[in-house]
């Protein structure tokens, strides 16, 4: 099931890294990190005092501008990596691995020197899940597998063509989406050291460095988009406490988009929401109006390659009953698989910032050029 899990984050945020280019440009990397955790709960805040080590071993792509979205970026490095971490209470917590996609890119660039963000996205697993009975002063993490988000902000000396040091700060999120309560969820606050290493592959005699070209862009006419998209996850509730059900939810989204350039569109859109979580809300089976919810929201889309960034901003126009808030939130990603269709994977968000669940999905974009 792991591998499953590792399969699908492959796919959803390292599509084109094995494109071909002549030759590729890799990076490997090792990072060492060190720091503590940020505490939200009452019965861990002594343990979580603890200073946590951990690291991070990475293979990445170097763009170096075949493709338009290299120049604009500023040439970024993606790839995959792994993580692990002691976080000194195996028992209670267990000491967690990941498995994700990252995405490096440049915000001030000079000869040596690399100012950069870091966004990184995946699976984590092996964590101490919370038990009633074996394990219940876990009251952060209700799930063995959970996703894994990472932000880094630091800089980069470039000391030959080949080798690099890195140091920076980390901040890094571990939840479930909701899927299984608790989730409090858990963050990490570190800095990092870090080695890099280039390489050509196939491999270049003698080592050819990215050359940085920025590709002309083909003139853009901006046009209309309608997108189309259904997605449905699972979720627990805090009645239910570590030993519930998991309760369907799901949504069915029309957006009107403008495309007003190649890397990005904005634009407006209805969800017809169902949550059938509400059920706990009644002492008797409610009608299917009372789990319905109809929103409306503002959208835009960041796109690199066949990877589209996802922010969704929206209220509530109708709900079947008082609950959820009065706005939400959805961040995630489409990857267009054949002809304008795409998968996604969201997370989102409930009254505000607090986690509803995450949403596996499909859709179709359609294109109206003017």
């Amino acid at each position: 099931m792991r591998l499953i899990y590792i399969f699908l984050l492959g796919i959803f945020v390292f599509p084109s890294a094995l494109k071909a280019q002549s030759p590729n440009h890799l990076v490997a990397g090792f990072k060492g990190i060190y720091g503590k955790p940020i505490i939200y709960s009452d019965s861990l805040s002594t343990g979580l005092t603890t200073p946590f080590q951990a690291f991070q071993a990475r293979l990445g792509v170097q763009t170096h501008g075949k493709s338009v979205f290299d120049g604009f970026y500023g040439f970024p490095e993606y790839g995959l990596g792994i993580f692990h971490a002691n976080l000194h209470q195996p028992d209670t917590l267990g000491n967690p691995w990941a498995a994700y996609g990252y995405f490096k890119a440049p915000i001030f660039r000079t000869k040596n020197f690399n100012f950069y963000y870091d966004f990184s996205i995946g699976m984590a697993w092996n964590f101490k899940k919370f038990d009633p009975i074996t394990n219940n002063q876990n009251d952060l993490i209700g799930s063995a597998l959970t996703a894994y988000f990472g932000l880094a902000f630091g800089v980069r000396y470039q000391i030959n063509p080949r080798w690099a040091m890195d140091a920076g700060l980390d901040l890094i999120h571990f939840s479930n989406g909701k899927m299984q309560t608790p989730n409090k969820g858990m963050n990490l606050r570190s800095g990092h050291l870090a080695v890099d290493y280039g390489f050509n592959f196939p491999s270049a005699k003698p080592f050819d460095p990215a050359p940085f070209h920025k590709t002309k862009a083909a003139p853009f006419d901006k046009y209309f988009v309608l997108d189309l998209g259904y997605a449905f996850g699972g979720k627990s509730t805090s009645e239910n406490y570590g030993v519930g059900p998991i309760y369907l939810a799901w949504a069915a989204m029309l957006d009107v988009q403008r495309r007003y350039q190649k890397f990005g569109q904005y634009g407006l859109g209805l969800d017809y929401l169902f949550d059938s979580s509400i059920k706990q809300d009644y002492a008797s089976e409610p009608s299917i109006s009372k789990l319905m919810f109809l929103g409306i929201h503002a959208s835009h889309e960041l796109s690199y390659e066949r990877v589209n960034f996802v922010t969704h901003l929206g209220t509530y126009l109708w709900k079947g009953t008082e609950a959820k808030g009065n706005f939400y939130f959805r961040v995630g990603m489409k990857v267009l698989i054949y002809q304008n269709w795409y998968m996604s994977l969201s997370l989102k968000t409930n009254n505000g910032f607090i986690a509803d669940y995450i949403e596996w999905g499909l859709g179709k974009k359609f294109e109206f050029k003017e």
